[in-house]
């Protein structure tokens, strides 16, 4: 999850290290719906599928791996556009 979200994730930990764990909580809950998306089918088709949506990598699996069905990609596209 943090190589789909590293700057989120430094800041999560930075914050939780220096105690300021409600804003660090803030930042969890951001992804939240992420990190249910990350895992909903298979692994690492999920995080291929959001690297993909951030234009990082192609969106290539190898088998027995499946690439993440259409249905779930597009609530993984529409994550990554809200993001930005």
């Amino acid at each position: 999850a943090a190589n789909c979200f590293p700057q989120d994730f430094s800041e999560m930990i930075r914050l939780s290290l220096n105690f300021h764990f409600s804003e660090a909580q803030q930042i969890q809950y951001k992804l939240l719906d992420a990190l249910d998306l990350l895992f909903v089918e298979n692994n690492p088709a999920g995080v291929k599928a959001f690297l993909h949506a951030m234009n990082l990598i192609e969106n290539e699996v190898r088998l027995p791996v499946v690439p993440l069905s259409e249905q779930f990609y597009k609530k993984v596209a529409a994550f990554v556009a809200a993001s930005k």
